[in-house]
């Protein structure tokens, strides 16, 4: 299995598709510095601190198209060119031939939706500073919380492109999902359900509360970045449960499908 794993890294290595949309993504996450740049509000000046605390919801909708597309690309890549047949006629499973893709899945894209939080940060960090209205470990603590979700996509988009197996119908199918989620996120009160779905999920993780308190010519911000142990544990339950079973879901309709 894992080297089916390495196949796919050294596939990945080679195409240059998703280099692309990942740079587009970083730099569309970067860009943000100079938007912010011009509208921080604390008396600290533009500060790292308040960039990431505050720009996370948007760098998150970044973060999550290179999220669903890399692993739709992974996912089915290999369908064109019958590379999958290869595999399993060279004595692999059909269980390694998925789980391998999993793996790589979860590595690559995590990688990457991290780094579209932690780049921006560091450049802040290195032209501004950390600043003080926020604990440089609570926002990392936060960002490493985006993992469980974020994996928890990667196993949905993951079982859907092994059902669908056509990369432009897989991207089509899981950018509307994506689409209407979100506009249905924005017309419905899910503050009941925020662990339901993962986008909820993340959405809510990338919402960090924040009090300002005014003085003369100074507006002093802070920022509350603590999360509830109910909702962390909620957070993981959730997300275990539905990455387990889509995991299975995909994988049995992989496992009894044909393979054109």
């Amino acid at each position: 299995m894992w080297d089916i794993v390495r196949s796919v890294f050294y596939t990945c290595r080679k195409r240059s598709l998703m280099k692309i949309i990942f740079v587009l993504m970083l730099l569309c996450s970067c860009s943000q510095l100079f938007t912010f740049s011009f509208y921080a509000l604390g008396y600290e000046g533009p500060t790292a601190g308040e960039f990431s605390a505050t720009y996370i919801p948007l760098i998150n909708t970044f973060a999550q198209i290179f999220l669903i597309m890399n692993t739709c690309y992974i996912c089915t890549m290999d369908f064109g060119d019958k590379t999958a047949n290869c595999e399993l006629v060279t004595g692999h499973t059909r269980f390694e031939v998925y789980s391998a893709r999993i793996i790589a899945s979860l590595i690559l894209s995590i990688s990457g939706f991290l780094l579209c939080f932690i780049v921006p940060a560091a450049a802040a960090s290195i032209m501004w500073g950390w600043g003080s209205c926020i604990y440089l470990s609570e926002m990392i603590f936060r960002w490493l919380l985006l993992i469980i979700p974020a994996a928890r996509i990667i196993l949905e988009t993951a079982a859907l492109s092994f059902i669908i197996r056509k990369p432009s119908a897989v991207f089509i199918t899981a950018f509307m999902a994506y689409t209407c989620i979100n506009a249905g996120i924005n017309f419905a009160e899910t503050s009941g359900a925020n662990c339901i779905l993962g986008i909820t999920n993340l959405n809510e993780l990338c919402n960090i509360d924040f009090w300002s308190t005014y003085g003369l010519n100074k507006v002093w911000i802070t920022f509350d970045a603590a999360v509830s142990p109910s909702f962390i544990a909620a957070t993981i339950i959730i997300s275990v449960i539905a990455s387990v079973l889509f995991f299975f879901i995909g994988y049995t309709f992989f496992r009894y499908d044909d393979i054109d």
